[in-house]
């Protein structure tokens, strides 16, 4: 039951992660044609993104250490 919890909790991280690429590829199309300052966004839109990978990473090796242990 451990492993489906988890294994749930990667898929729905995985797609947050990847619906939020969209969203910042689109977020971003639109501040390149306002021709604004916009490298500030783009690198915090790149932080969000580690952070939220590094949470991945995080969770799946949580997994494979429950795993292990089974």
């Amino acid at each position: 039951a451990k492993l489906s919890v988890a294994t749930v909790a990667v898929v729905g991280l995985v797609w947050i992660l990847h619906s939020q690429t969209e969203q910042n590829a689109i977020h971003l199309e639109g501040i390149r044609e306002q021709r604004s300052d916009h490298m500030e966004l783009v690198q915090e839109i790149m932080i969000k993104q580690a952070e939220n990978q590094e949470v991945l990473i995080k969770l799946v090796e949580e997994i494979a250490r429950s795993k292990a242990k089974d």
